[in-house]
């Protein structure tokens, strides 16, 4: 990475999204998106997750299943 960043600014910059367009992401962005995932520190390069990538309708599957057991609280 060639640019530097303030770490405060990029702080105020961050936000969480909790809606999203329902358009269909490239294969290639998920890719490059993934592969940069790698790069993750973690705590003695245990690196302790999974990653899944879902789309049509296992991805409807899971958002209807998802939905149905927040309600129920």
């Amino acid at each position: 990475m060639t640019s530097k960043f303030n770490f405060k600014e990029l702080m105020k910059e961050r936000h969480s999204a909790r809606d999203f367009l329902p358009k269909e992401i490239p294969e290639e962005t998920l890719k490059e998106i993934l592969k940069v995932s790698l790069n993750s520190p973690s705590w003695c390069n245990s690196q302790p997750w999974n990653i899944y990538v879902v789309s049509g309708k296992p991805l409807e599957e899971i958002k209807k299943n998802g939905y149905s057991k927040m309600s129920k609280k």
